[in-house]
């Protein structure tokens, strides 16, 4: 036993004398391998820092990468010096990019200073040396249809002291509007050799034109940007302000936000994802949980800084751009979400829209959502005419059955007594080479059908200053009108809105209209009559004319239509296949009041004709008639 551990011990001791050899042969092997590998960096670094100069060769390299990056043909009439290794820098003057084919100028640069750390590059730092650019001059059409003019674009540093901060900034000119942007910036490295990226947590300010916009840049990783306490100032004014981040990985950038629209309060969360190329794909969902009809609207807040950009980025043109209308290149597959549509002080709904654009044309199925307590639903279609190039044709439906006019009141006047609902729809067709034309061009019908409904006549004095004091001046403010039908047709003709059928029949007075509004114009031209069922103002009831825009209709009495009959402008003007084809369309049935309703008066507008006849034949016949007027 004895014998058999001391050889164990034996074999052991050997091996272990072995292994020693073998380690101290693989430790001298990697200790020749690092030695050989760092003379070699050594030569080759040296060699690269050899390479550097102003030769001929050189500035005709930079020329040709130049070419090949922007297309157009660049010439250098100066290279101070080019360097590889310890940093990769270049220093140019009187650089030039002309057009291939016609040899115009497109670009010109004064002086241009770049250097980079070679671990900087090569380890993707994020760092720079040295970025000096001067007197750079763009032709229009070059970088943007507006001519460009910089006059520096470089880090800085707010003076001589050696605790000035550095930034990056640059100045310059985008047509007649003036830019300057701010960005603070990080100093590492030495004294004599500093070295400078984008700050993680510091101020960044720009302006452009009219507009200037502040904020907190923050750097949470490599390519993100997050840019907190945004606030964007038109001429003075507070426009926007929230959060902005931006993230870009590779060919990808996602932007996420929620802004705040001042003064109203709309609010917009982004959260959109675009992938770069030839055409770029944007995707995701844009919110909004609070959103006001007024920012949109003429001369709004969102159309006001539309002109701005218009104005700073498109050049004045003597003749009107005949290219039509353009989506650009970019694929759209996207989620617009009005999660509260306001307008004042009314809570009007929701809708949902997924938003398709593909190949410059434009698509939204499947709009839902609600208004005013009805389902909406509906859809948007706007896609190019291949035989006219520019020329767009849009088709639009929409249904909204169930709007409860009493509730939006009520958010006006808590206490208001109003109480009914009424059923819309609307089918719009138009073609055009831009959204004004689009306008002009419109065809199609409006049609609202209202059923029983009850209200005091001071609420229509709200809208149209005095609408009800106008059509019956005795009736008192407090009277309550209870409604029995009203329906209203317009059918839609190059913009212009023509009344077929509008009236509204009530407990004690019945009003016929008739009478066209213009669209694009926004201008209303619309005669009502009243027929009073109340012997007590049945003499003082006047016709009015309706005129101005929807927001603020002019209401004045109408001397020349008194004379109107109002048999004429009533149901009997109303095509019983009209009520058949509505029924389908908003999904109605027979037991509708206006249904009855309008089957009574056709009977009652039938047998006035036929008395009438009946009375004219026996007061006057023909041969009479004649004679009388002979003599």
């Amino acid at each position: 036993m004895t014998e058999k551990i001391s050889e164990q011990g034996e074999q052991q001791e050997s091996q272990l004398q072995d292994e020693r050899p073998r380690k101290k042969h693989w430790l001298w092997r990697l200790m020749k391998f690092v030695l050989f590998a760092a003379i070699f960096l050594v030569v080759i670094f040296t060699v690269i820092s050899k390479m550097g100069g102003n030769s001929p060769v050189l500035k005709g390299a930079i020329e040709d990468f130049l070419s090949d990056a922007t297309g157009y043909k660049a010439e250098i009439e100066t290279l101070n010096r080019m360097t590889f290794f310890p940093n990769i820098s270049v220093d140019v003057e009187k650089v030039t990019l002309r057009n291939l084919e016609t040899a115009s100028l497109a670009v010109s640069v004064d002086k241009a200073r770049i250097s980079f750390g070679f671990f900087d590059v090569a380890f993707s730092t994020g760092k720079i040396r040295l970025l000096d650019i001067r007197g750079v001059s763009a032709a229009p059409g070059a970088l943007m249809d507006q001519p460009v003019s910089v006059e520096y674009f470089s880090i800085l540093k707010d003076g001589s002291a050696e605790s000035a901060k550095p930034f990056l900034g640059g100045k310059g000119m985008i047509g007649a509007s003036a830019f300057d942007f701010r960005i603070g910036a990080q100093e590492s490295g030495s004294v004599y050799n500093p070295k400078y990226a984008l700050a993680k947590d510091e101020p960044f300010q720009a302006s452009l034109g009219p507009l200037s916009a502040t904020a907190t840049l923050k750097r949470p990783g490599s390519g993100d940007f997050l840019f907190e306490n945004f606030e964007l100032v038109r001429a003075g004014t507070p426009f926007t302000s929230g959060d902005l981040h931006i993230k870009r990985r590779g060919g990808t950038v996602k932007f996420q936000g929620q802004l705040k629209f001042l003064p109203s309060g709309t609010r917009l969360e982004p959260d959109l994802v675009i992938e770069l190329g030839e055409a770029e794909q944007i995707s995701g969902t844009l919110e909004s949980p609070v959103f006001y009809l007024d920012d949109i609207k003429g001369g709004g807040p969102f159309d006001l800084l539309a002109e701005d950009i218009s104005r700073i980025f498109t050049p004045d043109r003597e003749e009107p751009d005949d290219k039509g209308l353009s989506f650009g290149t970019a694929n759209v597959d996207a989620l617009l979400e009005l999660k509260e549509i306001r307008t004042g002080t009314l809570t009007l709904g929701h809708i949902k829209a997924p938003l398709l654009i593909r190949d410059n044309w434009l698509k939204m199925d499947k709009i839902t959502g609600a208004l005013g307590g009805g389902p909406l639903e509906g859809h948007v279609k706007l896609t190019p005419l291949p035989e006219t190039p520019g020329m767009f044709a849009l088709e639009s439906a929409f249904k909204l059955r169930g709007l409860d006019y009493g509730a939006l009141q009520k958010q006006i006047r808590e206490e208001a007594p109003v109480d009914g609902k009424a059923d819309v729809a609307l089918r719009l067709s138009t073609q055009g080479r831009s959204f004004d034309a689009l306008l002009e061009g419109l065809s199609g019908e409006a049609i609202l059908i209202a059923g029983e409904g009850r209200f005091k006549s001071d609420l229509l004095n709200i809208w149209g200053g005095g609408l009800v004091n106008a059509l019956l001046p005795d009736l008192n403010k407090d009277a309550s009108l209870k409604l029995n039908c009203a329906i209203m047709d317009f059918q839609i003709k190059e913009g212009l809105a023509d009344a077929q059928t509008l009236f509204v029949d009530g407990a004690s007075v019945t009003v016929a209209g008739k009478g066209t509004y213009n669209i694009p114009k926004d201008r209303l031209d619309i005669v009502l009559k009243p027929k009073p069922k109340s012997i007590s103002i049945g003499d003082v009831a006047t016709a009015v004319k309706i005129s101005g825009s929807l927001a603020d209709p002019k209401i004045a009495p109408d001397t020349f239509s008194i004379g109107t009959k109002i048999g004429g402008l009533l149901l009997g003007t109303v095509n019983p296949a009209f009520w058949a084809f509505t029924l389908a369309d908003l999904g109605l049935n027979d037991n509708h009041p206006c249904a009855t309703f309008i089957e009574q008066k056709n009977e009652e507008m039938k047998g006035q004709n036929v008395k009438g006849g009946e009375e004219k034949e026996a007061a006057a016949p023909p041969s009479q008639a004649g004679e009388g007027i002979n003599e």
